[in-house]
């Protein structure tokens, strides 16, 4: 098992099985799997294999759940306020992801670095997807 991201509110490790996202608590654990299958009906994050459960793991026990690996986007070195093609592509595509989050789920999303964003297949092309659903990083959007 492998570490390969860690936020404020999920460890996330690369096992034989697959990725395994895991929290503190069974609430956070279950918002986010529930906020991620959600947004993989709209093709918006990865597909979750399981349920949030609780895991044994060499690090101590956590709650977590199963989801499918998103490729993540490249790290860019460009001067902050000079940005490269590549980021200027990538912040239009996530910008996109942002607004058909909000439309489809009337979540606003809040947490919207590029480390937060990834790719994934479908139907044959590569698809920009939210990465981290933790519940932290959104809000329900109020009618006015």
């Amino acid at each position: 098992m492998q570490t390969i991201g860690s936020g404020s509110e999920c460890i996330v490790f690369k096992t034989d099985k697959g990725i395994l996202k895991c929290y503190d608590s069974k609430s956070d654990a279950q918002g986010a799997c529930d906020i991620q299958q959600q947004f993989s009906y709209f093709d918006l994050a990865p597909e979750v294999y399981t349920n949030a459960r609780r895991h044994k793991l060499e690090h101590g026990t956590f709650w977590g759940y199963y989801s499918e690996e998103a490729e993540l986007l490249p790290q860019c070195e460009c001067d902050e306020y000079i940005k490269c093609d590549s980021c200027d592509e990538s912040e239009e595509a996530r910008d996109e992801v942002i607004e058909a989050i909000q439309y489809w789920t009337g979540l606003e999303y809040t947490d919207f670095h590029a480390g937060n964003f990834g790719f994934v297949m479908r139907d044959g092309k590569r698809v920009m997807v939210c990465i981290d659903t933790g519940v932290k990083g959104f809000v329900e959007q109020q009618e006015v």
